[in-house]
């Protein structure tokens, strides 16, 4: 009658779930399961479970570690995209500034291509961190983790794109002061 209570229980704990209905093959493994454990001790199965339990966990918690590290890193990669392009709009505006007293204003019009290409890039930065906040919000959710996916592939690519844009603004500057 242990086993009968145990199976009991075990479908009472997916009804709780909302599951009206099983696969056959999920049934197959748990009764092979059943009838493993049905040939063990109290003590067995108990240490069996403990290990399981433990393993299950710091595979969670490792899983747990790498998401976080992996969104840290989104973080900083957004961060960095921001600061260096925001960097060259400071640096450019204050050229710009000088260069304007001393040589005129035809001389800084040159430079107001590259000031735009950097100041594109600080906008994809922002627009990165919008796109990494909505990856977050659905990977919170089971059924729209997918989405988040997305969201997370479209943040890399945000970012990236802002990155090229320091670079490629960079090399504008250097044309236009050339």
């Amino acid at each position: 009658t242990e086993a009968l209570d145990k199976v009991e229980a075990d479908i009472n704990e997916v009804k709780k779930d909302g599951k009206t209905n099983l696969e056959i093959s999920n049934l197959e493994t748990y009764l092979a399961d059943l009838r493993i454990q049905g040939s063990m001790s109290a003590e067995q199965r108990r240490l069996t479970h403990m290990s399981s339990l433990a393993a299950y966990t710091a595979q969670n918690d490792f899983s747990i570690a790498m998401f976080k590290a992996v969104m840290d890193a989104g973080k900083e990669a957004v961060n960095a995209a921001i600061i260096i392009n925001g960097g060259a709009v400071i640096a450019l505006m204050a050229f710009m500034g000088n260069a304007s007293a001393k040589f005129g204003t035809a001389f800084v019009g040159r430079l107001s291509f590259p000031l735009l290409i950097f100041g594109f890039g600080v906008f994809l930065g922002a627009v990165g961190f919008g796109t990494r906040y909505i990856s977050q919000f659905f990977y919170a959710f089971e059924k729209t983790r997918i989405i988040g996916h997305v969201f997370n592939a479209l943040s890399w690519l945000i970012v990236l794109i802002s990155l090229l844009s320091f670079a490629y603004g960079a090399l504008r500057t250097h044309w236009s002061l050339a």
